[in-house]
Formats: structure tokens, sequence, C-alpha cells
């Protein structure tokens, strides 16, 4: 199936991304009763064309489930079929499409038979060749052991390798190797190797 480009409002934007408290998890709030979190989307990094597994429990039933791939407030491209089981599971595959960029996060949605969002997953990490990604945002925390980037879609990274002097708000981009893990706590991590700004 040819992938469809679908242009999506802003309304997720307002709890997906809003600014919340200074710890290296993602920035999310509590979605609504009608858009659930997706439970496992395994990798979530990768380069362009890493195929996805998707699997979630928690959706109603619906005539058909689609996967889309993109940005929240800029649209999103549907790019495969799912399959439900009859208590609401969902499973399937999605590609990252191949124009995806290594400086921006990408969400993983299910759709429903009208292409209409009833689920979003945790942020894919697009990487380069060489396995980096590259974020612009302010410092959120001026810790030297700890220092902790906010990106312009509000994500949180801690900070490690050639990041340099840190002070709060300073505004910057970094390049280097993504990890779903930290040694300073839960939440998602850069291995910085450039640093501009």
């Amino acid at each position: 199936m040819a992938a469809r480009h679908i242009p999506w409002l802003w309304f997720l934007s307002a709890f997906l991304f809003a600014p919340g408290s200074v710890h290296a998890q993602r920035v999310t709030r509590p979605p609504p009763d009608s858009l659930r979190h997706i439970q496992s989307a395994i990798p979530l990094s990768g380069p362009p064309g890493t195929e996805v597994e998707i699997f979630t429990e928690n959706l109603q039933l619906e005539a058909r489930i689609w996967f889309g791939v993109g940005r929240v407030g800029a649209g999103f491209e549907v790019v495969s079929e799912g399959t439900q089981g009859q208590w609401g599971a969902v499973r399937g595959t999605a590609l990252i499409p191949p124009t995806a960029s290594w400086d921006q996060p990408l969400v993983l949605i299910v759709l429903n038979a009208v292409f209409s969002p009833v689920a979003l997953s945790a942020p894919f990490h697009v990487t380069d060749e060489e396995g980096n990604v590259r974020r612009s945002g302010s410092f959120a925390t001026d810790s030297a052991r700890c220092p902790i980037l906010r990106d312009g879609d509000g994500y949180l990274y801690y900070l490690s390798g050639a990041v340099g002097e840190v002070r709060l708000g300073d505004v910057l981009t970094v390049e280097g190797r993504y990890s779903e893990m930290s040694d300073c706590g839960e939440g998602g991590s850069i291995e910085v190797v450039r640093r501009s700004g």
C-alpha cells in the first residue's frame, strides 16, 4: 500500500510535549481515554527503513487498524495495516520512512478504519549511518555530573561524553549515540561526540 500523508492538527502537542518537571523521563502527560499508549514498539531507535514491531492490548475493537509514522504537529504517513484480536490486542509492523531525519524524534501511531489516531508510541529516535542522533535544545539543569538537554519537542535527554561546560538555559545542538538507558536515572541519554552552541 502506498504511504498516505495525513495532515494532523496541533491538538496532541498540548499533552504530549508540554513542559514537565525536570527528570529524564519522556515528557508526557497521561493521554485522554480516547488516545492510548502503545505498550510495545521494538526497537525505538534505528536508521530510516527500520522495521518496528508493534503490540498493544489496551485498545477497543475497531473495524480496521492501520499504522502510521510521523511527528506530532507536523502530520504522519500511513505505512501499513495491522491486525486486531477479538479482545482488542493489536499487532503488526511499521517501517520508518526512508526520508526520516536523524534530528527529529518520531512517534508510531495506531489508527482506526477512518484514519483517526487511537494510540501513540514512545518516541522513535532515527539515527544516521553511524548510529548517531542530532538534537537541538536548551540545558534544563546546570548539573555537571548529569546535564539534561530539553529538545525542541520537549523531550529530555541526559548528556555524557563531549558535553563541555553547562549552564541552565544555554542553547546548543549535540550529536551522539542515543541510548534508552542512563547511569544518571530513568530515561534516555545521548553520548555526545560533537557539540555546537
